[in-house]
């Protein structure tokens, strides 16, 4: 009879997902069995979001209760060509002052591909369009959270997660009796003409909200509108996949505060082809 690979459950924050290192070195598990091991250990949490990335003998795990991300690579040789082909180019600009070059740009780009899976699909996102989360100050960006994976070596491991959303409850006048709203909330959006489905993509404020809708010239686009212009939309809509393809390509926003008010910093627009150096992680 096959043995199981070792479970390991890896320390992270107390409002962090639960992620679980599967090793499978001494029961000499195939890739394979190891694969259909990490579903099933991963199917029995019942998660709303789940993530994995194998890397033999090793498959990570990561669930939770909003979007999260893992990815786990063995630190191998990186030459100039691939770091310049999943760097930003403000990562190229400021290269690293470490001892182990391969070591640090292996982590660059687990860390991006944990990111991107959090955020949707890894293949969604351009490396080169989409700032690491070891650049993030505190490894915090807006409601998002990054954190480096205690794993042997030689392999690095990142995990990314979103903060459980909470009800962004205005406190002010008028507002105070409007229902709280959450990102991903169906709504309608109140315009000069007529009313147009929309779904949420952040709340920055208690008065603003980032809302996906139709524009009639440019199509799915995101836009900032008041509050007051919103009311709940209980009924699916024909635009709503359209919508939520646009939030998966577009980086979550990062608000000025979560970047020490400074300015362009932070996540970046990504959606473009992956680069033909991609090494590719199993999910």
């Amino acid at each position: 009879m096959a043995r199981s690979p070792r479970q390991q459950r890896l320390k992270l924050a107390s409002q962090g997902p639960a992620v679980w290192l599967l090793d499978a070195t001494a029961a000499g598990t195939d890739e394979r069995a190891l694969r259909e091991q990490a579903r099933a250990f991963s199917a029995a949490a019942h998660a709303k979001h789940v993530s994995r990335s194998y890397c033999h003998p090793y498959a990570l795990i990561a669930w939770h209760d909003a979007p999260v991300g893992v990815d786990i690579e063995r630190v191998g040789p990186c030459d100039p060509a691939f770091a310049d082909s999943i760097a930003t180019p403000s990562e190229r600009r400021r290269p690293p002052e470490v001892a182990d070059r391969d070591r640090h740009v292996t982590a660059l780009w687990s860390s991006k591909e944990a990111l991107a899976k959090a955020l949707g699909d890894a293949l969604d996102y351009d490396p080169r369009r989409l700032e690491s989360p070891m650049h993030w100050p505190d490894l915090q960006a807006g409601p998002w959270r990054a954190a480096a994976l205690d794993v042997p070596d030689p392999y690095v491991a990142w995990v990314c997660w979103r903060l459980q959303r909470r009800a962004v409850v205005p406190s002010c006048g008028y507002a105070g009796s409007m229902e709280p709203l959450r990102a991903g909330d169906l709504v309608t959006v109140a315009t000069a003409g007529p009313q147009i489905d929309g779904i949420v993509f952040d709340v920055p404020s208690a008065s603003k909200v980032v809302v996906a809708l139709i524009d009639r010239r440019r199509g799915p686009v995101l836009r900032t509108v008041q509050r007051t212009a919103l009311t709940d939309r209980a009924e699916p809509g024909p635009d709503d996949k359209a919508l939520r393809q646009l939030m998966r390509r577009t980086a979550p926003a990062v608000h000025n505060s979560a970047a020490g008010g400074r300015s362009g910093s932070g996540l970046r627009r990504a959606g473009y082809a992956r680069a033909a150096t991609h090494r590719s992680t199993g999910r």
